[in-house]
């Protein structure tokens, strides 16, 4: 009888452990998924920022242009 308990014992001690370990396994997935998704947010918020760069880039290009293009015309009617 006092080895029946004991095996009982144990038994519900390493059930017990085992299901620690299993949510504590669980935890690290949700961890390691949550970071996955916090770096795929980072790259596209670097992507996103590099394209508005980008975009900046060629509107202030496009603006130069045309400033001049504008002191070309004021040379030219001014030289008329």
């Amino acid at each position: 009888v006092e080895d029946l308990w004991e095996r009982r014992w144990r038994d519900r001690a390493r059930i017990e452990e085992e299901e620690k370990a299993r949510a504590e396994e669980e935890r690290e997935l949700e961890r390691a998924e949550v970071e996955k998704e916090r770096v795929m947010w980072g790259r596209e918020k670097l992507e996103l920022e590099k394209e508005k760069e980008r975009v900046e880039s060629e509107r202030e290009k496009e603006r130069a242009e045309m400033e001049r293009q504008k002191e070309l015309r004021e040379r030219v009617i001014g030289t008329v």
